[in-house]
Formats: structure tokens, C-alpha cells, sequence
């Protein structure tokens, strides 16, 4: 199920629908979301030349209501998602990208 849903991720598709279709919670999906976060590769120089992100609520997150997530768009292969969605998260996490 994990693994059929961390499929679906990078489907243009609401959490809600993909919560539905797999008959799981929105938490569930929002958890497998986080792990998935966890197991991503954090060792790259550069982005693509166009993102995805947004942000989603992040259950039980000691650091913030929300997570981030960016994306490559052309992909849809996640780059990262991040703890929260803090301006200093952010500039701190982009600031070691080199341009």
C-alpha cells in the first residue's frame, strides 16, 4: 500500500482523493508523505530549472502546522520536503543551493 500510494504522490491529485482511493486517512497519506521526505537524497548542487512546491499540513510536527515540498516540474521526481515552511527554514535550506 506504502508503496502504491508513494506512486500516486507525484500525480497531480488532492490527499483527500488519494486518501479515498486507497481507503486510508489523510494522515496516513500525510505520514507515508513524510517518510518518503525522510529517504530522499538531500546531496544535490543545483535545481532544475523550474520547481513545483507548496505546502501541506504536517501531523504531530514538533517544528511547524506545515511541511514544504518542492518538486522538479517537468519531472515530478521530489526533490525534498522540508519540516516547515519558516521564511528561515527556507533561506537556510536554499542558501547552501549554488546558483
Amino acid at each position: 500500500m506504502k508503496q502504491s500510494i508513494g506512486m500516486e504522490l507525484s500525480d497531480p491529485v488532492s490527499l483527500k482523493d488519494l486518501a479515498k482511493r486507497h481507503f486510508v486517512s489523510t494522515t496516513t497519506i500525510s505520514k507515508i508523505l513524510n517518510l518518503l521526505g525522510k529517504e530522499l537524497s538531500n546531496n544535490f548542487t543545483d535545481l532544475p530549472q523550474n520547481l513545483c512546491f507548496d505546502e501541506f499540513t504536517s501531523v504531530k510536527n514538533k517544528q511547524g502546522k506545515y511541511s514544504f515540498i518542492y518538486s522538479d516540474s517537468v519531472s515530478h521526481q521530489i526533490i525534498d520536503i522540508l519540516p516547515d515552511n519558516k521564511s528561515h527554514t527556507l533561506e537556510s535550506h536554499f542558501s547552501k543551493i549554488k546558483i
